[in-house]
Order: structure tokens, then C-alpha cells, then sequence
């Protein structure tokens, strides 16, 4: 009966802190996805840009253009609006759309008969009030009068399908988990207080969210879940252990061992994450290290409180009388082979994604008009290129060399493509004033026609260095890294200093170097735990069977990538880390019951039937990921299920098969 009120109390406060952590806000800011070293070798952006484009020019007339404005009023205390009223000094909107068919050659059109756009400009401090913004403009407005295009606006979007984790995803793997625990265990009440161990896991992970940061984003709110999983997992061997060795004493002769270990080396799996230098990914191991080891040490200190003098011995749970086939050797010998020469195959061909408009459906509304903005007003701004000390005062005959410099780059970039700098701004008032789109002779002509340009578009004409933003529509990962070369080589012929910089250049080259380095983390953390695993059981032996059983899983699933067509990104590369401790601890379980030579009956209770309950219940739970529409969602759930799936074919086929201490 105290079990029953203590579970109860439990309950209560696992809803008071799903209530209490309920409102912790998304951020998804790209600094957030930026190694910090990067942060410090490029300038930060002082200002954030965001396009909003209303597509019915006779609704221009109604109160949607007076809301944005009452809407940025209230929101900011300082920004800039350029407007085609702004550039083109006409008051009407018909005198402005008449201008802009005089001068078709201008980059950037904010007035044409179809539609009418604004640049807003807000400053980089700022920015966090933009989600605010377009909340207002979804709530309010209809989704098909405008458009909106920018990174804040999509990270906006990131934000909202981060949440649909806490919302929708999360509560349907715990749900799930629920239901086939109570079908495995036959007993309502049992299964209550079987299940506030992992329910009191996610509250945990979204309380240190909350304290030590104050929010939550796209990697962090994958704490809770993981927490979750592996909780179960480790609910599952308890509680099948005890049951079959109907003593708790005799629980912990024969399973204290296994259950640290497996703990201490998915934590460490999990930790080793740290070791990265990019804000995001060290909140998420952090949270969920941390988290998990206090769930952990409350759900052995509870479980034995609740269980020590009772018995699970007459409870009715479903058991796996499993008995371990014998695999022939020369299946043994391709079980270990094949995935390696396949690997060596496949797995430099797995592409690397880590532009964000990649991760949405192609035709979904923010794609289609970020498309569509890209082509009619101006494209992604895929890279700034500084031209260190060159200046418009006192450098103007090399301004005006590397303004055919610029021409040169935009036709490397292709079509639609678009730059804003000192000279194209100049070039483009020269235009509108005289109809000749060039620079002028002098610089004594130059520095008039840049005073016309409205200041929040124009670089201060007293910068020290030259620079050039290059706008195009958005590219894949390969792609971009390939222009970059055209780009770099095209530069090297020019002799002449200058570096990259850039958002978007500093978002695809620090986020592919991610992965290449957490890729080569997860291989350094399972040498590391193979070596601790051969100490432990003191054989040379066991760290080669423990190494090659764990290291093929990983790879079979990087081999699946390329058949699934999935990506290596920042959630899919998570997958590694955080499997690893999952998969691991099977082998781990497997390993010591052999080497207390366990009787086939005994291994069956507490190692194989709460292996493969917790295992199938984590592959269905994951494999519910991939009906969601965010490819990086999607994307881990199936690759922790096939991991998972793999990681269960090895423990119960290949390991007992090589392990020849068995009885």
C-alpha cells in the first residue's frame, strides 16, 4: 500500500513539472549551430535582414500594410523599412511600379504589378524579438497574403517543429511505451510504478533545461527522450532480474555489475559530445549526462526501497524462452567482413546536408516562397568575400577593379544571382541618374551618387575594408562547397588578399566540420569503452569481441543511408552517441552472463526477455519519427532504429555464437 501512495505522490509531481517547464521558449539562433572558434574568427552580423512580400497588390490597399507597421512599432524600438516608396522617393504606388519598369536593369525590384515587397532591417541585438513579429503576422494575418523570407524567419520555423517534439512526438513514444509495458507486465498497478522511473526522466532533463538555461532548441529537446529510453531500458533489466532471481541480494550479486556499467558507459557516450566546440550540441550533452545520471542514482536508490523485501515471483509477465542458434563459422566470418567492405564503399558517397531549407518539404509554404523571393527580390546571401584595406576614399581605382572582379564571381554563382557592395550601389543611383549602369571616373562622382542610397543598406563609405555580398538561390551542402572552390580559385588568380565570411559561409563550413569531428568521437569513445570493457573481465579477448560486435551496427546504418537516402546532419550524427549507449549495454549484460555462467534459463529471464522487450519497444518508438515532415527528426528516428535493430541482431545471434565461454 505505500508503494502505491508513494507512486502516487511521484505522479503528482511529475505533472507539477511537466506544468512548471511547459513554457520554456525555442531558440534556434545559427550562433547556437556555430563552433565558438568560427564565432571569433568571423564578424558577427550587426544586422538582421528579413524580406516580407505581400502577393496581392490589391489588398495593398486594406489594413494589412498599416498592421506590419503597427506590429513593428510595437515590437522594436529600432529598425529600418525599405520600401519601394524608400528607394525609388515616389509617394504612389503606381508612380513607383512606373519606375521600376523604367529601370528593369535595378537588382533589387520592390514594386512590380503583381506584388510589392519590404526589406526589413532590424538590428542584431534585436533579433530576438522577430519570432514575436511573425507570430503576430501568422495570428492575425491571412498564412496566403504575404511571404516572409530571412534566417530569423527561419529559424522561426525550426522552432516551431522543435516544439511538435515536446507536443506530438514525445508523447506518443511514451504512450506507446505505456501500452506494451502493460501488455508485457499483465499488471495495471505494477505498471504505474514501473513507469514513473522513465516519466520522472523527461521531467528531470526539462528541469536542468530550464535552470541552467532558460531555454530549449532543435538538439536540447532530444535530452528528455534519451533520458527516457535509456531509463526504460534499465527499468526493464531490473525488474525482469528481480522477478527471475526473486531475491533482491541475489539482483545485486549477479547484476550490479552489468547495470553500472552499462550505465557508466552510456553516460560517457552521451558526455563525450562535450568535447565539441558548438554551443548546441554541448547544452544537449550536458543536459542529458547530467540529467540522466540523477535519474539513474534515484531509480536504483527507489527501486530497491520499493522492492527490496517484496517478491516479483508470482507476478504473470510474459518471458522469451530464448536459446542462442549456433552460427556457422563462415557466416560469422561475412557477418564481420562484409559490413566493412560495404562500408569502405558506401560510406564516403553519404552526402552531408546542413543547409536548413533542405530539412523542410520542398513544397511547403516556406520553401515555395523563400523559392520564390529568391528569384523575384533578391537570393540567400551565400557568402561576404573582405577585401582587406581597400577602402572608396582612398583606394577607388582598385574599387573599380574589383568591381569586375564582382561581375566575374556573379556569373560563377549563375543565374539570378546578385551582389551589394560600395561600387554595385554606386553603380545602381549612376543608373537611375544618368541611365548608364557603370562607375563613374572619379571619385569625386562616386561619393554623391552613394549618399542617395539609403544608409542601412550601404557600408559606411569610411570602412576599412572592401566588401562584397554575393546573393543566389540556396544551395545543397556539396554544392555549395563545390562553388566555393570556383569561387576560391577564380580569387587566387587575382593575387590580391581577402577572406570568406559570412552567416551562411560560417553555418556550412562549421556545421561540415562537425561531423567529420563527432564522427571520429564516437569511434574514440567505443576504443575507449572496449578497453575498459577488457579490463573489467580481464581479457585481451572481450575487448575484440565487445569492439567489432558494436562497431558494425553504426556501420551497417551508415551503409542504410545511402539505401534510405538519409543525411549526415547534426541530429543524424547524435545518433552514434547516443545509440552507442543503448546498443552497448546488451552486449555488456550478454558478456558478464557468460562469464558468471549463467544457465540458459536464467539468461532468458534477465538478460534476453528485458534485452529484447526494451530493444523492440525503442525501435517502434523511434520509427514513429519518421512521420514527421523535419528531415532532421525523421532522419534520427530511423537511424536510431536501425541502429538499435542492428545492435539486437548482433547480441543475439553473432556475440553468443563467438563468445565460447558459454555453458
Amino acid at each position: 500500500m505505500k508503494k502505491n501512495f508513494y507512486t502516487l505522490f511521484i505522479y503528482i509531481l511529475i505533472v507539477c513539472g511537466f506544468i512548471y517547464t511547459d513554457d520554456l521558449k525555442q531558440n534556434n539562433d545559427e550562433n547556437l549551430l556555430i563552433t565558438s572558434e568560427s564565432q571569433k574568427s568571423f564578424e558577427a552580423s550587426k544586422t538582421e535582414h528579413t524580406i516580407i512580400q505581400f502577393p496581392e497588390i490589391a489588398d495593398l490597399k486594406s489594413s494589412h500594410i498599416s498592421q506590419i507597421e503597427t506590429f513593428l512599432d510595437e515590437t522594436f524600438e529600432d529598425y529600418d523599412l525599405i520600401s519601394a516608396k524608400t528607394l525609388t522617393k515616389k509617394e504612389s504606388l503606381e508612380d513607383q511600379i512606373h519606375f521600376y519598369q523604367q529601370h528593369p536593369l535595378l537588382s533589387i525590384q520592390l514594386a512590380t504589378k503583381s506584388e510589392i515587397s519590404f526589406i526589413l532591417i532590424t538590428q542584431a541585438e534585436e533579433r530576438f524579438k522577430l519570432p514575436l513579429l511573425f507570430k503576430k503576422m501568422e495570428e492575425q494575418m491571412p498564412l496566403n497574403s504575404y511571404s516572409v523570407s530571412g534566417l530569423s524567419y527561419l529559424n522561426y520555423e525550426i522552432g516551431k517543429t522543435t516544439l511538435d517534439i515536446k507536443k506530438f512526438i514525445l508523447p506518443g513514444l511514451i504512450i506507446l511505451s505505456l501500452l506494451l509495458s502493460f501488455f508485457l507486465l499483465k499488471n495495471f498497478s505494477e505498471t504505474l510504478v514501473f513507469f514513473h522511473f522513465p516519466l520522472l526522466a523527461i521531467v528531470l532533463a526539462q528541469l536542468f533545461l530550464k535552470f541552467f538555461y532558460g531555454e530549449s532548441n532543435v538538439l536540447s529537446s532530444l535530452a528528455p527522450l534519451v533520458n527516457f529510453v535509456v531509463i526504460l531500458s534499465l527499468n526493464f533489466h531490473l525488474f525482469y532480474s528481480l522477478k527471475s532471481l526473486k531475491t533482491f541480494k541475489e539482483l545485486k550479486r549477479l547484476k550490479t555489475k552489468p547495470i553500472l556499467f552499462m550505465l557508466i558507459t552510456t553516460v560517457m557516450g552521451i558526455a563525450s559530445l562535450s568535447i565539441s566546440d558548438v554551443p548546441a550540441i554541448k547544452i544537449f550533452s550536458f543536459t542529458t549526462s547530467a540529467s540522466l545520471l540523477l535519474s539513474s542514482f534515484y531509480n536504483l536508490f527507489v527501486f530497491q526501497i520499493l522492492y527490496k523485501k517484496e517478491s516479483l515471483s508470482n507476478l504473470k509477465t510474459i518471458i522469451i524462452g530464448y536459446l542462442p542458434p549456433k552460427v556457422q563459422r563462415p557466416l560469422l566470418y561475412l557477418s564481420f567482413t562484409l559490413p566493412f567492405l560495404f562500408g569502405i564503399f558506401f560510406i564516403n558517397n553519404i552526402p552531408i546536408q546542413v543547409e536548413a531549407l533542405y530539412f523542410f518539404p520542398q513544397k511547403s509554404k516556406l520553401i515555395l516562397d523563400a523559392k520564390k523571393i529568391e528569384k523575384t527580390i533578391i537570393g540567400t546571401p551565400l557568402l561576404e568575400i573582405v577585401f582587406p584595406g581597400i577602402n572608396l576614399a582612398q583606394n577607388y581605382d582598385e574599387v573599380k577593379k574589383i568591381n569586375k572582379l564582382e561581375k566575374e564571381l556573379l556569373s560563377i554563382i549563375g543565374a539570378e544571382s546578385k551582389r551589394v557592395s560600395q561600387s554595385s550601389l554606386i553603380e545602381e543611383a549612376n543608373y537611375i541618374y544618368s541611365g548608364e549602369m557603370k562607375l563613374p571616373d572619379y571619385q569625386a562622382a562616386a561619393f554623391p551618387l552613394l549618399g542617395q542610397v539609403p544608409s542601412a543598406l550601404s557600408p559606411s563609405q569610411i570602412d576599412e575594408d572592401y566588401r562584397v555580398i554575393l546573393f543566389g538561390q540556396s544551395r545543397d551542402t556539396l554544392e555549395y562547397q563545390e562553388l566555393l572552390k570556383e569561387l576560391e580559385n577564380r580569387l587566387k588568380k587575382e593575387k590580391r588578399e581577402y577572406y570568406f565570411s559570412g552567416v551562411y559561409y560560417r553555418l556550412m563550413k562549421s556545421q561540415t566540420g562537425i561531423i567529420t569531428t563527432l564522427v571520429k568521437s564516437f569511434l574514440i569513445g567505443l576504443l575507449l569503452v572496449s578497453l575498459v570493457v577488457g579490463v573489467l573481465f580481464r581479457g585481451l579477448r572481450e575487448f575484440f569481441i565487445f569492439l567489432i560486435v558494436n562497431i558494425i551496427p553504426p556501420i551497417l546504418t551508415l551503409i542504410s543511408f545511402k539505401l534510405f537516402g538519409l543525411s549526415l546532419n547534426l541530429a543524424t550524427v547524435l545518433t552514434f552517441s547516443v545509440s552507442f549507449g543503448i546498443i552497448v549495454d546488451s552486449t555488456i549484460h550478454i558478456i558478464h552472463a557468460v562469464e558468471n555462467k549463467m544457465s540458459f534459463q536464467t539468461m532468458s529471464e534477465t538478460v534476453y526477455t528485458p534485452m529484447i522487450f526494451s530493444n523492440l519497444i525503442l525501435i517502434i518508438g523511434f520509427l514513429n519519427f519518421t512521420f514527421h515532415h523535419f528531415l532532421p527528426i525523421w532522419q534520427f528516428g530511423l537511424s536510431m532504429s536501425l541502429t538499435i535493430f542492428f545492435g539486437l541482431i548482433y547480441d543475439l545471434f553473432i556475440l553468443p555464437s563467438i563468445n565460447k565461454k558459454g555453458p
